[in-house]
């Protein structure tokens, strides 16, 4: 005699086998949804009234340690890759109202996938002699596309010393 049993509620009721979701498709689901949320018009470091199809051409951010703020364009813009460009910094009180007065800031390019930055160019900045907190770097160089890192760092100025970091993709 057969006995014949019901099934439990756990165990599935049809003889194929249960699918597990893909840990790849899973990985690249939660990288696209981490990258949407970077590009948004509102991520740190971008202006807030920019073209999300348009190349960015104006930074902004505050400081690691909060003392500051600065906004940042480049000529030409967008900066290339392997093309020399001037960038113009205008440093601020951390509300971006009040602009901040600083006696020495140096200006450098990181690239943190490849942890090099501009190698062989030497960026020239200087303070204007016209505008409060207005600062004026020479030679910069994205040597190659990808994602650079634009470091700001005020060595002295009203508020002490710290860092702006911006990020920044340079198209191929």
């Amino acid at each position: 005699m057969t006995r014949l049993t019901r099934p439990s509620p756990q165990a599935p009721r049809s003889a194929a086998p249960t699918r597990r979701p893909d840990l790849a498709a899973a990985i690249v689901c939660a990288l696209l949804v981490t990258a949407a949320a970077g590009c948004s018009s509102d991520a740190p470091g971008v202006d807030a009234g920019h073209d999300a199809g348009a190349p960015e051409t104006r930074w902004q951010g505050l400081s690691d340690k909060g003392s500051y703020g600065v906004k940042v364009r480049t000529t030409p813009t967008p900066p290339p890759a392997a093309t020399l460009f001037t960038l113009e910094a205008e440093i601020f009180a951390p509300d971006l109202s009040t602009p901040a007065t600083v006696t020495q800031v140096a200006v450098d390019a990181w690239m943190p996938q490849h942890k090099h930055g501009m190698e062989g160019f030497t960026p020239q900045t200087t303070l204007s002699k016209d505008t409060v907190g207005g600062v004026t770097t020479q030679g910069m160089f994205f040597t190659m596309p990808g994602q650079w890192e634009l470091r700001i760092d005020i060595k002295q100025g009203a508020h002490g010393a710290d860092r702006v970091v911006l990020p920044v993709y340079v198209d191929p």
